[in-house]
């Protein structure tokens, strides 16, 4: 198996696609790019200008800070909502901390996540700059997926944007 050093994975430019363009000529080119990479070299960067310096600034450098600054107490409370990958993970030996925002797309959930962590008020900023990341990160999801299932000939098993091929939610 190949190694997966990222110095030396290929970049792939998803900047000028969206699943409406799905067939087009363009999209068939960054499919191949996709599959050969997957094949080759098991994976690839991918390029998307629509996720800006500014967003990638505001979420790295100042949403998630804020996020993983909140007292553990607080963290460990969105363990409550009843979803996968929604627990609160501290592993101090490593320096690790993770936290997954349960079925991330729909406004209820993640509008309670937030509530768990900042309570009635909320926080608007946090809120409304991660949660338009998810969303531009779902379409670069979306689009790699959907190329995966036509590069194995399974396409008609992408149902629906967002779900699996037996319905299943996605979890960012």
């Amino acid at each position: 198996m190949a190694s997966c050093d990222s110095s030396k994975l290929p970049q792939i430019n998803f900047s000028r696609l969206s699943l409406a363009s799905s067939g087009s000529e363009e999209w068939t080119t960054v499919r191949s790019q996709v599959m050969r990479s997957l094949n080759e070299l098991t994976g690839f960067e991918i390029v998307y200008d629509k996720i800006t310096p500014e967003i990638r600034e505001a979420v790295f450098g100042k949403a998630l800070k804020e996020l993983f600054a909140l007292p553990k107490e607080v963290k460990i409370q969105t363990s409550c909502l009843e979803t996968p990958h929604n627990n609160y993970i501290d592993i101090p030996s490593i320096d690790y901390e993770a936290l997954g925002i349960p079925d991330c797309t729909v406004d209820r959930n993640f509008n309670k996540f937030v509530g768990l962590l900042w309570g009635e008020k909320g926080n608007p900023a946090f809120r409304d700059v991660v949660h338009t990341f998810m969303m531009l990160l779902l379409e670069v999801d979306q689009m790699v997926r959907k190329m995966i299932f036509e590069g194995f000939g399974v396409e008609k098993y992408f149902d629906k944007p967002g779900s699996g091929p037996n319905g299943e939610k996605n979890d960012i």
